[in-house]
This record gives structure tokens, sequence and C-alpha cells, in this order.
């Protein structure tokens, strides 16, 4: 075997982000959208893990992926969001680290 083996974690790392998100229309336009607005890059780093009362729930993987996502004007980023989403009330987007 050639090369370090990869761990489990950088394997999943790669492939998640690659993923579709099953569920509702609204939450895989969310999930469009999301990506859209901060970059398909950024995007790959976060995970929406609710939508309540208008209200946008995001993970983010790094401290630092957190802290650069939170550096964007995030008017901006709702407006983005806003305008991909007819007929979904966007308020707010709030950003946590994710849980390990």
């Amino acid at each position: 075997m050639a090369g370090k083996m990869k761990s489990m974690s950088e394997i999943l790392g790669e492939l998640v982000p690659k993923l579709r998100p099953k569920g509702s229309k609204t939450q895989q336009r969310l999930w469009e959208a999301r990506k859209d607005a901060i970059g398909r890059e950024k995007a790959g780093y976060t995970k929406i893990s609710a939508f309540r009362k208008g209200t946008l729930h995001v993970e983010v993987e790094s401290p630092a992926m957190l802290q650069e996502i939170t550096g964007m004007n995030k008017t901006r980023i709702k407006e983005a969001m806003t305008g991909k989403l007819k007929g979904v009330f966007l308020a707010d987007i709030r950003l946590k680290l994710a849980k390990d």
C-alpha cells in the first residue's frame, strides 16, 4: 500500500460536502441558496441544522471557517438567499460551531 491511509474523519470530510440533502423542497432550496450566497467552498464546511420561525440555523465545521463566514456581511448573505427563496421568509441566520 503506497501512501498514508486516510482516517475515517478525513474520508467523511471529503464525501459529506458532496452529498445533497434529503428533505423538503424548502430544505433543498435553502441548501442551494446558502451555497450561492456564501460560495460553494465555504458551504461545504456548513450544515443547515434547522429552519424555524424564519431563522436559519447553520453549523460550521471549524472555528476558522466560522470566523470567516461570520466576518461576511450578514445582510448581504440574507439578501442573496432571499432572492433565491421566493415565498420563504428568512428573518435571521444563526451560525454556531458544530459539535464533534
